[in-house]
């Protein structure tokens, strides 16, 4: 795994450095919680990082709660945040994804109002964001790229 990314890539060298790091202590069924924003498939890279650094018979698993920083909040939203939200792997529960939407848009940092189905980003982190978006977009493209040969005549 390339730990120094191209500039264009969110650089998640450490990241990654603080899960090897961290896998040789791990012990029995690890818990190991994150909070930060990812390029889409960082948190599986680090679970499978930390999965091979462990012991063997530690069962890695990664819990994940990403930030919701109100603008000008920051520093009060990280210190004292009035929720958490955590992702973890699972099978899927065919949710329905408007009523999911109603019940995150309780939440007053979030509301209602930016939860309809949609790219899902923005804020002042919009031009990270798609700069990620366009590398794992292009990354993907390339990873399945099918060369087909002409047919024969």
């Amino acid at each position: 795994m390339d730990r120094l990314d191209p500039p264009i890539r969110a650089r998640s060298y450490y990241v990654f450095a603080a899960g090897e790091s961290l896998a040789p202590y791990l012990r029995a069924e690890a818990l190991v919680v994150g909070k930060s924003p990812f390029p889409v498939g960082t948190v599986a890279r680090l679970r499978d990082c930390l999965q091979t650094g462990a012991s063997e018979g530690v069962t890695v698993r990664l819990a994940w709660n990403p930030k919701f920083l109100r603008e000008g909040f920051a520093i009060e939203d990280t210190l004292a945040p009035d929720r958490f939200v955590y992702g973890v792997e699972g099978p899927s529960a065919d949710a329905d994804v408007v009523q999911l939407a109603d019940a995150i848009g309780h939440d007053d940092r979030i509301g209602r109002r930016f939860l309809n189905a949609g790219v899902g980003f923005g804020g002042g982190c919009l031009p990270k964001d798609i700069r990620a978006f366009m590398n794992h977009a292009m990354a993907e493209v390339s990873a399945r790229t099918v060369r087909m040969q002409a047919p024969e005549q």
